[in-house]
C-alpha cells in the first residue's frame, strides 16, 4: 500500500472488475479520482482460476481469494478476507476499513474490526433488494449479519435515503451520509449525431416509425422486466423494446414474450458494456424500469444524462431523484397498463417531454457526477482518519422527537461538534424506537419502573458508554446529573454539568408545597426529603470539572447556596432559532402566551390580572400540560370564557407566524432561567412583557418591560399600559433596536473552547 505519508484503506468487496455493477462502478470511479490522495487496497472474491491472485487496477492493489467454487464462497471466503487482512497488518498500516454492502466479503470487514476495535469501520450500503429479502435472505442469515454489522461499524454511506431509513430501523444509530451513486458524465452527457442513431437503428432492424423503450438491468424478479414486457400489449406494435442485461429470469421473459405474441417488438441485446449503453439510449423515446424494490437506480441516471425521460415506482431509492412530472413519471408496481399510459404520455406530451428531459439533466450534472462523488466520499475517509478529535457523551433528560429545550439544545450541539469532528454519542430516557436519524449514536433509556429503578438502567447504561470516551456532558444535576457524577467517580471521566432549571423548586411549586421564586425558594426552611435531594446537588456540582449555566439568573443564586460546592463555571446563552422575518408588531392583535400549563407558569396570575382588562383583545394561551383543566375551570368561574381561548401546542414556525399577527408575547413565569419565547417574540418583531425574576442577558433585561410575578396588580398595570397606542409604537419601536446576536455556530464554537481547555 505503497506510500509512507498517504493514509491506506482497505476495501472489502464480494465483486469487482473484470464484473460491472452497482457497487464495482461505484468502487472504481471513486478510487481512480482518489488514488492520488490514498493508497488503495482490495480483496475480493476469486471466481474464476485465470483471474490473476493479485494485480494493480488503475492504483488499486487487488487480491482475488477463493477457488471459484459455490461452497468455498459462501462458506470459505469471509474468513479468507479476514485472514488476507490480518497478513496485510503486518505489512502495513491500515487506517480504515470499507466494507462495500453487507456481503460475504464485508464479514472479513467485521472479524477484523473485532481484532483491531479502534479501527474505523465503514459500511456502504447499495443494496437493492426487497426488505423481506435483508431480513429472512440467505435462511435469515443477511438480517443476522445487516444487524451485526450496522452493530460494528463507526460510519455509514448509503446511496438512498431509503437505505439510510432502512439502516435505522435495523437499529443503526452512528453518522449515515447519504452518498449516491454517479454516473459517468463523459459517456453519457453528449449529443449524440443523426448518422449515429441512424446507424444503430439499421443495426436493430428498426422501422422509421418504431418507437424505442429501453430498459438496462439484471434480469431479475425485483425489477419487474415482466411488467415492462407485459405493457406493450396496452402501447401496441409501434413500440420496440430493448432490454440489456442478463440474468436469471432471461429465458423466463423470453418465453413470456412469445406467449403474448410480441416477441418481435422485444430485442434481448445481452449484457451491454457501459461504454455501448449510450448507442442504446441516444435512440430511445423513453427509458423504464419498473422495480419492485431499488437501492437507487444508476441506469434510471444514466438515462436522464444522455436526455431520455424515465417512468419509474416510488420504490427504495428512486424518489431521492425522479420527482413526478418534473424529471420524470412514476407508475404503479406491478400495473402493466398504467405504466403504458405513462410511457405514452413521455412519448406524445412534447411540452411534458422537454420539460422534463431539460430537468433531469440539470439535476444529472448537478449532483451526480462521479467526480463529485469521489469528493464526498474523500470527506468521509478524512473525517474518519483523520487526528481524532474528543470523544464526548451527552447525558439528557430526554432527547428528541420529544419536544423541550433540553431535547433541542442536545441535537443541535451534538450535530455541530459531529461537523466539527467530534465522536459525540447521546444517552436519554425515552420510549425506545423513537429515535429520529441522527449523524451519531443514541441510545434511549425506558422511564418505566420507578425512580431508582430509572437512575439505575441509566447509570449501567452510561456506566458501559462511557468507557471509550472522554467526557460526560449531562444537562440537569438529577435525573442525568446524579448518574454522570456517580459514572464519573467510578471511571474518572472528567464532568461537565450543563444549568437551565431547577429541578426541586420546580417539584415542589408544582406539589402546591410552595408558591414562590427560585430565590425566595432556597430562603425557606426545607424537609428532610428535599435536604436529600440537596445533598445530591452539591455531590454533582463538586464533582463536576465545570457547571455551564445557559442564564445569568442562577450563577449569582447557586454561587450563594453551593459555592464551596462549585469549581468553575462559566455562562453559554441560547441562540435563537428563526425561522420567520421580523414584521411591524400588531396593535389590534390578541395578547399571547406560549408555554406548558403548570403551575410555575403561574397562569393563574394573569388570566385573574387580564380579566380586570377593559379591552376587547382575546388572551390566547397557547400549549399543553396538566394544568389546563385547572386553569378552564378557574376561566368558567371568573366568566371570561369569551376572551380566553386555549389552543394546543403548535409547531415552532406556527409559533412564530402566531406571534406575528398578535400584538404581545406575555410571560408571567414565577422565574423563567432561560426565556427562549421572549428572544423568538422579539426576533419577529412581537413585544414582550416578562416576568422580572428572569435569566436574560443584561442587556436585553434592561431594555424590557418587566413586572413582579407574584404581583398580580403589577401585572395588570403593565398589561393597561399596552392597551395605550402610544405607550404600545413607543415601545415597539425600542424594541426593533435591540440586537441579540446567539446562534447556534457562535454556541458551538463557545463548546469547542470549553471542551479543549478541560481537556
Amino acid at each position: 500500500m505503497g506510500q509512507l505519508h498517504m493514509k491506506n484503506i482497505l476495501i472489502f468487496s464480494s465483486a469487482y472488475l473484470p464484473f460491472v455493477g452497482g457497487a464495482e462502478v461505484a468502487l472504481t470511479e471513486i478510487t481512480k479520482r482518489l488514488s492520488a490522495d490514498f493508497n488503495f487496497t482490495l480483496i475480493t472474491y476469486r471466481f474464476n482460476k485465470e483471474h490473476p491472485e493479485t494485480e494493480m487496477i488503475d492504483g488499486v492493489k487487488v487480491h482475488r481469494l477463493g477457488y471459484g467454487t459455490k461452497l468455498d464462497r459462501f462458506f470459505l471466503f469471509p474468513f479468507l478476507a479476514y485472514l488476507k487482512g490480518r497478513e496485510i497488518f503486518k505489512h502495513e498500516k491500515v487506517d480504515l476499513l470499507w466494507g462495500m454492502m453487507v456481503s460475504y466479503a464485508s464479514i472479513g470487514a467485521y472479524l477484523l474490526k473485532i481484532l483491531k476495535p479502534n479501527l474505523p469501520f465503514l459500511l456502504t450500503l447499495q443494496e437493492g433488494d426487497s426488505e423481506r429479502h435483508l431480513k429472512r435472505g440467505k435462511l435469515g442469515l443477511l438480517g443476522f449479519w445487516w444487524r451485526r454489522m450496522l452493530k460494528k461499524a463507526n460510519y455509514i454511506q448509503a446511496i438512498s435515503a431509503y437505505l439510510a431509513d432502512y439502516a435505522v430501523k435495523q437499529g443503526a444509530r452512528q453518522k449515515i451520509a447519504i452518498i449516491p451513486n454517479g454516473v459517468a458524465l463523459a459517456n453519457f452527457d453528449k449529443i449524440s449525431n443523426e448518422r449515429d442513431r441512424e446507424k444503430t437503428r439499421k443495426f436493430l432492424n428498426l422501422l422509421d416509425s418504431d418507437k424505442v423503450i429501453m430498459t438496462s438491468s439484471r434480469l431479475v424478479t425485483k425489477n419487474a422486466v415482466d411488467i415492462l414486457i407485459r405493457s406493450l400489449k396496452f402501447l401496441g406494435p409501434s413500440y420496440v423494446l430493448l432490454v440489456a442485461g442478463t440474468g436469471v429470469q432471461e429465458e423466463q421473459l423470453k418465453n413470456l414474450a412469445e406467449e403474448l405474441d410480441i416477441e418481435e417488438q422485444v430485442l434481448f441485446l445481452g449484457q451491454v458494456p457501459q461504454s455501448e449503453l449510450f448507442e442504446y439510449l441516444a435512440i430511445s423515446s423513453v427509458f423504464s424500469r419498473p422495480s419492485r424494490s431499488e437501492g437507487l437506480g444508476n441506469s434510471f441516471l444514466e438515462a436522464m444524462a444522455v436526455g431520455v425521460p424515465v417512468v419509474g415506482t416510488k420504490q427504495g431509492g428512486i424518489p431521492d431523484f425522479l420527482k413526478d412530472g418534473e424529471t420524470g413519471l412514476f407508475c404503479k408496481v406491478d400495473d402493466p397498463e398504467d405504466l403504458a399510459s405513462k410511457i405514452r404520455k413521455l412519448s406524445e406530451n412534447d411540452e411534458l417531454r422537454n420539460k422534463i428531459i431539460f430537468q433531469s439533466r440539470k439535476l444529472v450534472r448537478e449532483r451526480y457526477s462521479w467526480g463529485l462523488i469521489a469528493l464526498h466520499m474523500k470527506g468521509v475517509f478524512t473525517e474518519l482518519i483523520a487526528d481524532e478529535k474528543p470523544k464526548i457523551v451527552f447525558a439528557s433528560g430526554t432527547y428528541s422527537p420529544e419536544i423541550g429545550g433540553m431535547a433541542t439544545f442536545v441535537k443541535k450541539i451534538a450535530g455541530g461538534l459531529t461537523l466539527k469532528g467530534f465522536q459525540v454519542s447521546v444517552l436519554a430516557y425515552g420510549k425506545t424506537g423513537s429515535i429520529e436519524r441522527n449523524p451519531f449514536p443514541v441510545q434511549l433509556v425506558s422511564r418505566s419502573g420507578g425512580f431508582l429503578l430509572r437512575y439505575l438502567k441509566y447509570f449501567l447504561a452510561l456506566r458501559k458508554t462511557v468507557k471509550k470516551s472522554d467526557l460526560i456532558y449531562a444537562q440537569d444535576l438529577v435525573s442525568s446529573g446524579f448518574p454522570a457524577a456517580l459514572v464519573s467517580l467510578f471511571s474518572g471521566k472528567k464532568l461537565i454539568i450543563r444549568l437551565g432549571g431547577d429541578f426541586l423548586w420546580e417539584q415542589m411549586v408544582e406539589r402546591g408545597k410552595v408558591n414562590c421564586t427560585l430565590k425566595e425558594y432556597y430562603t425557606l426552611p426545607k424537609s428532610f426529603v428535599e435536604k436529600l435531594y440537596l445533598a445530591i446537588y452539591r455531590f454533582v456540582l463538586k464533582r463536576a470539572e465545570l457547571i455551564i449555566f445557559n442564564n445569568s439568573y442562577q450563577p449569582e443564586l447557586y454561587n450563594q447556596v453551593f459555592g464551596k460546592n462549585i469549581n468553575f463555571q462559566k455562562i453559554v446563552f441560547n441562540p435563537i432559532s428563526k425561522k420567520a422575518k421580523t414584521s411591524r408588531a400588531v396593535f389590534d392583535g390578541d395578547i399571547v402566551y406560549f408555554g406548558r400549563f403548570i403551575k410555575v407558569k403561574n397562569l393563574k396570575v394573569l388570566i385573574k390580572a387580564f380579566g380586570r382588562l377593559k379591552t376587547k383583545k382575546k388572551l390566547v394561551l397557547v400549549g399543553e400540560g396538566p394544568g389546563r383543566i385547572r386553569l378552564e375551570r378557574l376561566v368558567e368561574k371568573l366568566s371570561l370564557r369569551d376572551r380566553v381561548q386555549f389552543k394546543k401546542a403548535v409547531p415552532r414556525v406556527r409559533v412564530f407566524e402566531i406571534m406575528q399577527k398578535n400584538s404581545l408575547v406575555v410571560i408571567p413565569t414565577l422565574t423563567e432561567l432561560n426565556p427562549n419565547v421572549a428572544l423568538e417574540a422579539l426576533s419577529v418583531g412581537t413585544p414582550v412583557l416578562l416576568t422580572k425574576e428572569n435569566g436574560l442577558p443584561r442587556e436585553v433585561k434592561d431594555e424590557l418591560q418587566l413586572f413582579n410575578p407574584l404581583s398580580e396588580s403589577e401585572l395588570f398595570e403593565k398589561l393597561e399600559f399596552f392597551l395605550d397606542k402610544k405607550n404600545y409604537q413607543k415601545y415597539e419601536s425600542k424594541l426593533r433596536r435591540l440586537k441579540y446576536k446567539q446562534t447556534w455556530d457562535s454556541v458551538v464554537t463557545e463548546h469547542i473552547k470549553v471542551f479543549e481547555n478541560i481537556l
